[in-house]
């Protein structure tokens, strides 16, 4: 059996710390980039992974590994441009030594997709679903999204054969991986919903941005861990699947109200005596300021999207809008516990 060498960026990340647990358990030889030999490096030896010490900027590292690697997946950043750089360069060194063509998976986002400030108004009928299969329409974002500078890099290197890449680009990812290590190799935690509800807890009071009835799409982290394996496996069979310039896998299976989340995580907080009452109130500037910094804006903004291409490929997301909202619950009682306990009630009196 040939062993498939994966180099990994982001194993202790909410999306690559499942992955990689995933690889190891399939028997893939996986190399991880930690910034420092600490605790979840050792854990992550001990799971079978090697592991290299350095970051992003490391890019002498990463040219090095990716000249090694069968198969490199980013998920540490959607947007560092001189890692992604050092990642092309080595899959060109590879080229040159005549071996097969590197494979690229790089993670990007549906935040591409975000709407300007839309202040947590619903979508308005001018405003773009963007389909995983309209190659054309998303290319015609242009070219100043920090994201979309990556992407023009990684299929300008595919196009000219230095590597086969797929772009990912998961929506609002919700939920907490079945796969080992969450909480001591990977973070448990996503971003978008636990800020919500992080911002929640400390002014005991669910809130809302704006009107709050923007719209996003979601994903399970356990059915985007999925995709990554398929477009993997197809990878690895070079079957006829969109890669390069059609190589774009939205991870959606639903969009979801921003307005329903806040109320779910309202419920959950009155439930445990965390508020004086279950509806939430609007945040202040100053509020949205304090909790999302300069993510303020980008908070009450529409993206809609739909996963075409990732269905084409066979990927059937199970996680939907009722798996999504039953989520928030969990995710309250997680995150009371480990950063809130003891404290979060005082003023409540």
């Amino acid at each position: 059996m040939t062993i498939v060498r994966v180099f990994l960026l982001g194993a202790t990340g909410y999306i690559g710390g499942p992955i990689c647990s995933r690889l190891l358990g399939n028997g893939y030889a996986v190399t991880t980039l930690l910034r420092s030999d600490d605790r979840r490096a050792e854990l992550l030896r001990q799971a079978g992974a090697r592991v290299v010490i350095g970051d992003l900027d490391s890019v002498g590292l990463i040219e090095d590994e990716s000249r090694d690697a069968d198969i490199v997946i980013t998920c540490a950043s959607t947007s560092h441009l001189p890692s992604v750089v050092a990642i092309l360069a080595g899959f060109r060194a590879r080229r040159k030594d005549k071996r097969q063509t590197g494979v690229l998976i790089h993670t990007s986002g549906t935040g591409i997709f975000a709407t300007g400030d839309a202040r947590g108004l619903p979508p308005s009928p001018q405003d773009t679903s963007y389909s995983d299969l309209d190659v054309a329409a998303i290319e015609g974002l242009g070219d100043s999204h920090p994201q979309r500078k990556v992407h023009i890099k990684i299929v300008a290197a595919a196009e000219a054969g230095d590597v086969r890449s797929y772009i990912v680009l998961p929506s609002t990812i919700f939920g907490l991986s079945a796969e080992p290590g969450a909480g001591s190799i990977y973070n448990k935690h996503s971003s978008q919903m636990p800020a919500l509800i992080r911002a929640s807890l400390s002014r005991k009071r669910a809130g809302l941005v704006g009107l709050y009835e923007n719209t996003w799409p979601l994903v399970h982290t356990d059915d985007l861990t999925d995709l990554y394996l398929l477009l993997i496996h197809a990878a690895l069979r070079r079957e006829d699947v969109g890669h390069g310039r059609s190589g774009y896998y939205v991870a959606a299976n639903g969009q979801y109200i921003c307005k329903d989340a806040a109320l779910a995580i309202g419920r959950a907080l009155y439930a445990r005596g965390l508020a004086k009452m279950p509806e939430p109130s609007t945040f202040s500037a100053a509020e949205l300021g304090r909790y999302f910094g300069e993510n303020a804006d980008f908070a009450g903004t529409n993206s809609q999207t739909t996963s075409e291409r990732s269905r084409q490929l066979g990927w059937t997301p199970r996680g939907n809008m009722k798996a999504f909202l039953d989520s928030l619950d969990l995710e309250v009682e997680s995150i009371w516990r480990e950063e809130y306990k003891g404290k979060s009630r005082e003023g409540l009196q």
